[in-house]
């Protein structure tokens, strides 16, 4: 059973239990558009089939809250006047794209047009094995344009499954539904790489828009605007995905310690013995036990060098602010003093709001061009 559909299932079963017999309505966010959470009709069977969605709206206690709902969060409804009472804490979060309780992470890259990025790649199963439950996968597509498969077999030597598929000839889809059997996957990956022609090639059912890839800048046309939940039905089973706009970056905060993990890089699982120091962080210790290939090396400093400038921006952001306190989402907010006040609190939630909806818009323009 996925993480999903077992929250709401361990849910409704608590709060049955907490009153009595009287059970609330829950559902599961299935998409996002502008300020509507939209959830299935038929909640009891939002495993199976298309139903209609039902539109809810975040109330303003909520909002004064800041907060936050995203696609794949269990949340608890009122029905009467469509709105969302409360969200169910989450089993996992992947902040970039913004989804929640996901099983596991499906890297989709290509073999040409456009080529594979190695660096982006290993930013990708590092923040997704960070994040998520299970060890992310990788997809290749384009297969058919590519005469040497053995290309990633560093990834598959770390442990990384990998699972060449061609849209046009139908190849290596049957071991892909396979694993992704009683789950819900994200799809991850640049655009033009083959995300939506994945879907289109799992859920035909649905109208998904695929794009073609520029010939002047060998980037992918964005073609998903929002993040929706897709179920499936084959020989194979059951397993819900989720497909998301196209993303050039991805760059949730995460600290230092999350980067020097097994779970972030899988090197460092491998050794065997500790290194000279109990504090190694595997970049140019001379009793490091780490083996890293120059690639992933060069990816693993740039992501630990940026851990480490987030990390000293949150104690300098600490001694500037003063005292944080923490909603019940989780969110920090700040307590400033009267000398630090520039602007009312409200002020300064939606300055936050704005900048964050301009750098969404900023990154769909990038993946537009």
């Amino acid at each position: 059973m996925s993480l999903i559909n077992q929250l709401l299932k361990e849910t409704r079963l608590s709060r049955k239990n907490a009153q009595d017999g009287i059970e609330s309505e829950f559902g599961i966010i299935q998409k996002i558009h502008g300020h509507f959470y939209y959830i299935k009709k038929n909640t009891e069977n939002c495993a199976e089939g298309i139903d209609e969605f039902i539109p809810l709206t975040l109330p303003t206690r909520m909002q004064k809250e800041n907060i936050s709902v995203y696609v794949g969060d269990v949340v608890e409804v009122n029905l009467a006047n469509q709105t969302i009472k409360s969200v169910i804490p989450r089993k996992s979060l992947l902040p970039r794209p913004k989804v929640a309780n996901v099983d596991l992470a499906i890297i989709v890259i290509s073999t040409i047009e456009p080529a594979i990025e190695l660096e982006h790649l290993d930013r990708l199963l590092c923040h997704a094995g960070i994040s998520l439950p299970c060890k992310p996968i990788i997809c290749l597509t384009k297969i058919d344009l590519l005469n040497d498969l053995n290309i990633l077999k560093e990834y598959k030597d770390l442990g990384y499954e990998i699972f060449p598929v061609c849209n046009k000839t139908g190849q290596g889809f049957s071991q892909l539904r396979i694993h992704l059997i009683d789950s819900l996957s994200v799809l991850a990956g640049h655009s033009g790489v083959g995300k939506s022609s994945l879907i289109k090639s799992l859920c035909p059912e649905y109208k998904i828009e695929v794009g073609e890839v520029s010939k002047k800048t060998t980037k992918g046309t964005h073609t998903t605007r929002h993040t929706q939940i897709f179920k499936v039905s084959c020989a194979e089973g059951n397993f819900q995905m989720l497909d998301t706009p196209g993303f050039s970056r991805l760059d949730s905060q995460v600290s230092i310690a999350d980067i020097c993990s097994a779970k972030a890089f899988p090197e460092i699982g491998l050794i065997n013995e500790l290194c000279g120091f109990a504090d190694c962080k595997h970049l140019d210790e001379a009793d490091c036990k780490v083996v890293f290939s120059e690639s992933r090396k060069a990816s693993y400093r740039k992501l630990m060098e940026e851990a480490d400038r987030w990390e000293i921006m949150q104690v300098e952001e600490k001694k500037e602010i003063g005292n944080v306190k923490v909603s019940g989402s989780g969110s920090r907010i700040p307590i400033l003093r009267d000398s630090q006040r520039t602007m009312s609190r409200k002020s300064a939630k939606q300055m936050n709001k704005d900048i964050e909806v301009a750098e969404d818009e900023s990154e769909e323009l990038e993946d537009d061009e």
